[in-house]
């Protein structure tokens, strides 16, 4: 039963610790994301409006430089005209749209308008992929996981020991050929064994 509880506990503090885990990954990913559109926001108008797909298609690289980026897309957006200048997915993505990354849960996704002289020129769309949050979240929970299973291990193994050497004490107790027992001050007998009890002219200690 002890082995059991303590069983539990750790499953209770492992649950805690990966929820606490996650949700600190996911911020940190929706933070990347973020900083991405808002660097976006502030780099991309000009050569948006002019239709630049070099400055674009340089932009979405340095992107890239951070493995969590899964997709990115630079579209120009002036009154009659669209134009992607940018798209761009990680080899194992290549050819999904969009909505793909959206609307899966293995990704962050963000959209922005890019306004160049208050006016919409174009948009921005991003998808963080959280692949990379498994890693992390092993290698963030495992070591204080197995520090508490060792803790746990050592305490339980005390226990058993204790309890071993508590049941050799009880069986040298009651089995002793010379009568022992414990009693208050008072000369109230709180215990004895069977020796004893059969001196006092009872057939078991109870």
């Amino acid at each position: 039963m002890f082995v059991l509880s303590i069983a539990l506990i750790l499953s209770i503090l492992s649950g805690i610790i990966m929820y606490h885990n996650i949700q600190r990954i996911n911020q940190e990913l929706t933070r990347r994301l973020e900083n991405a559109l808002e660097l976006a926001e502030s780099t991309l108008p000009q050569a948006v409006w002019q239709f630049n797909e070099e400055y674009a298609d340089n932009f979405v690289s340095a992107l890239f430089s951070e493995e969590s980026i899964a997709y990115a897309q630079v579209r120009a957006q002036v009154p009659g005209i669209q134009k992607d200048l940018v798209t761009r997915t990680r080899p194992f993505f290549k050819g999904k749209p969009f909505s793909f990354f959206s609307e899966s849960s293995r990704f962050i996704t963000g959209t922005r308008y890019i306004f160049y002289n208050g006016e919409k020129s174009g948009t921005i769309r991003i998808a963080v992929s959280r692949k990379g949050i498994y890693k992390k979240l092993a290698l963030d929970t495992l070591p204080p996981i197995v520090l508490m299973s060792g803790v746990i291990i050592v305490i339980a193994f005390y226990y058993i020991r204790l309890k071993r050497s508590e049941k050799k004490y009880r069986n040298l107790h009651d089995n002793a050929i010379e009568a022992i027992f414990q009693s208050t001050p008072d000369g109230r007998i709180l215990s004895a064994n069977l020796s004893m009890a059969e001196i006092l002219g009872f057939a078991t200690p109870e």
